[in-house]
């Protein structure tokens, strides 16, 4: 009897390469949902290295089938050694061109085999990884001349074999793909709660799992951000976020309809309030709904941001520590400092903020204006703490000359983007 054993190795015919994997380690049989979720993975590497898609041919794929049948019985089941070369004696190529594909004539084939027991090989992933950690098998999948695959998976008390074949040609497509004849469902998704909040700059990475291989688009606030093709994972990653709100859609689609999962991404603003040894430097403010405030003891002694109504206590800041709040409602918020009763602030929350520069809605762009802007709206560098007097240019005056710089170049917040 021959003894099982790992096995490597590269073979050369007609000009194709011949690739054999032995994987250690259930399921059901040939072109079913594993293969299909294989046909998933394999589409968007291809697409990484862009690379077209493949297409499962059904003259490919009776091959594999048979084959796949074939290394199980003749092979896996008793612990032998698989080869490309079947039980009746024929090469890969022979046959293939024995169920209807011209392989080596008029087409170019390639074909990986893999198997393995006790589970090894039982799943796509397994294989997919095995495949694509071997340069042979690596280079089959990357075949920039290949349109055309065939993925076989048999399986038998947790002893499992795999057989892909590629072409160069597509025959004839396989028309009883098993893809589930309903719309797709994405069956699981990251973040698992609809709404996710985010500090400017942070990274948030959204993904999908579908139930079927989809294309897929990655909606932000409805313009599409990138697509993949055939695939069933999905995933969209910002570096750094963006101050605003954000309506973050991915739509996944084939020709069984659509399914779409939606979060509301929330990149509040944040506002600075400087604490200062018995006060808060500006202790009255307004502010949008779902916006942040952070308070910066920048004193000596230890102070607290303490609510009237207990819901919100810092606890004592020492110098340079801060607090941060995410008011996500609207309302009047008062607060103290336990150690200094008589520093007291106010928090205003409304559901927007003028968008055309009025602050306190006189009719008028001033001072007034330019100096919430500069203390109250954050989200740029280096202003973080102005105090009241608004003197950017520090020559100990507020002037128009302070004003317009706010005005203009300040940034980094919504609806004053465009203040000349």
């Amino acid at each position: 009897m021959k003894k099982a054993y790992r096995r490597n190795s590269l073979r050369i015919a007609y000009g194709i390469t011949m690739l054999v994997l032995l994987l250690t380690g259930s399921a059901s049989a040939l072109y079913d949902s594993e293969a299909q979720y294989f046909l998933g993975l394999i589409n968007n590497y291809r697409a990484q290295n862009n690379l077209g898609r493949l297409i499962v041919d059904a003259k490919l794929q009776e091959s594999a089938n048979w084959m796949s049948n074939d290394m199980l019985s003749n092979c896996v089941t008793g612990k032998y050694t698989c080869s490309h070369t079947d039980s009746t004696g024929s090469t890969f190529v022979q046959r293939l061109r024995d169920f209807g594909y011209p392989a080596g004539l008029s087409a170019s084939a390639a074909e990986n085999i893999a198997w393995g027991f006790g589970g090894g090989a039982s799943s796509a992933q397994q294989a997919f990884d095995l495949w694509k950690n071997s340069q042979g098998h690596r280079t089959n999948m990357l075949g920039s001349s290949f349109v055309a695959i065939s993925i076989s998976r048999s399986c038998s008390a947790g002893d499992c074999a795999w057989v892909t074949d590629f072409g160069s040609i597509i025959v004839k497509p396989l028309n009883n793909d098993p893809t589930p004849t309903g719309a797709p469902k994405i069956s699981s998704f990251d973040p698992v709660t609809t709404t996710v909040t985010n500090n400017v700059g942070e990274s948030r990475t959204f993904s999908i799992k579908t139930n079927q291989t989809v294309n897929v688009s990655w909606l932000i606030n409805g313009t599409e951000a990138f697509n993949e093709i055939g695939v069933i994972t999905s995933s969209y990653a910002n570096s750094s976020a963006a101050l605003g709100v954000w309506n973050v859609s991915v739509l996944a689609q084939n020709t069984n309809g659509s399914g779409m999962q939606t979060w509301i991404w929330n990149v509040p603003r944040s506002i600075i309030v400087d604490i200062r040894d018995n006060l808060f430097s500006n202790s009255i403010i307004t502010i949008p709904v779902n916006s942040q405030v952070t308070w910066i003891n920048s004193g000596s002694a230890a102070h607290t941001v303490t609510a009237d109504d207990r819901s919100f206590n810092s606890g004592n800041l020492v110098t340079n520590q801060r607090f941060t709040l995410n008011f996500i409602k609207t309302g009047t918020f008062t607060y103290h400092c336990n150690i200094h009763p008589a520093m007291t602030g106010t928090v205003i929350v409304t559901s927007s903020l003028p968008t055309t520069g009025d602050i306190n809605g006189n009719g008028q762009l001033t001072l007034v204006d330019a100096i919430y802007l500069a203390k109250h709206v954050g989200g740029f560098s280096g202003y973080e703490i102005i105090y009241a007097d608004g003197d950017i240019n520090a020559n100990g005056q507020v002037t128009l000359v302070d004003e317009i710089y706010l005005a203009k170049h300040v940034g980094g917040f919504i609806g004053y983007e465009k203040i000349y």
